[in-house]
């Protein structure tokens, strides 16, 4: 299995844009695969805009493809448990609790505003 990464912190990621293009690549190469979606947005306090997140995400996905849409490990730099006065950018760390929730023998990261070419799966296979 293939695990997909994806990391985002921003207001409106691309996420339909996104999963479109990885739903099309991966039709042309069966080898299973999982998308980790890692959101910042996951932990502001605000309960509402968290569940439109899951919406949204779910919206995109449309049972075409397995996913998780978790929040980046602990971090003193940017989230609930950060130790500065305000977030700080911190991709390692999100791209980190993507690799640690991994479950497949390869990992392959890609932007939330990306567009994935056709072949871009078949290539990661």
């Amino acid at each position: 299995m293939i695990s997909i990464v994806t990391c985002t912190g921003r207001t409106e990621p691309l996420w339909p844009e996104l999963i479109d293009s990885l739903v099309i690549s991966m039709a042309k190469c069966p080898h299973p695969a999982e998308l980790i979606v890692v959101d910042m947005k996951l932990s502001d306090d605000c309960n509402a805009a968290v569940g439109d997140r899951r919406e949204k995400l779910d919206r995109a996905v449309n049972g075409r493809i397995s996913y998780r849409h978790v929040m980046p490990k602990p971090d003193p730099w940017q989230g609930r448990w950060r130790k500065t006065t305000r977030d700080y950018s911190n991709h390692n760390c999100a791209r980190n609790t993507g690799i640690a929730l991994a479950r497949g023998g390869y990992i392959a990261l890609v932007d939330d505003c990306s567009v994935v070419d056709p072949d871009w799966y078949t290539h990661h296979y």
